[in-house]
């Protein structure tokens, strides 16, 4: 029983990875139904809520206020969301691993996420939409 529990978490995880890197497109509204959905299938509901929260926040733009995420945070939890460890987050920003280890510690006070799962799942949603926020600007300007 727990190896497919297990497997539902991967293929999520993946599904939300595999979105970022195909240019096909749902709507924030259709994949907070589908994870609703998993729910009935996933013995784990805080990793779908927390994903479910992420998504949330992120379409309404509550994470890209200045008060919210430093512009150093934003740039450490685009990192975290591209699977990147402390040790080489702090090489690429030229910043001591506690550096940024403290901004990860700051980052999850600010949005209220426990766990590293459930922290690592916001990251990947997190990058995923300020992927899709920056190709929209593009076409805008």
């Amino acid at each position: 029983m727990e190896k497919p529990l297990i497997t539902a978490k991967y293929q999520i995880v993946k599904l939300i990875q595999l979105l970022g890197m195909t240019n096909k497109n749902i709507s924030t509204e259709e994949l907070v139904c589908i994870l609703e959905n998993t729910k009935s299938i996933y013995y784990n509901h805080a990793i779908l809520d927390a994903m479910i929260f992420s998504l949330k926040s992120l379409s309404q733009n509550k994470l890209y206020k200045k008060e919210c995420l430093t512009q150093r945070e934003q740039d450490v939890m685009l990192m975290i969301g591209n699977s990147q460890s402390n040790v080489q987050i702090s090489e690429a920003l030229k910043l001591s691993v506690s550096t940024v280890e403290t901004h990860r510690k700051n980052i999850r006070k600010k949005i209220g996420i426990k766990g590293n799962s459930n922290f690592m799942v916001f990251a990947i949603v997190y990058r995923l939409q300020h992927q899709n926020l920056t190709e929209s600007s593009k076409y805008l300007s």
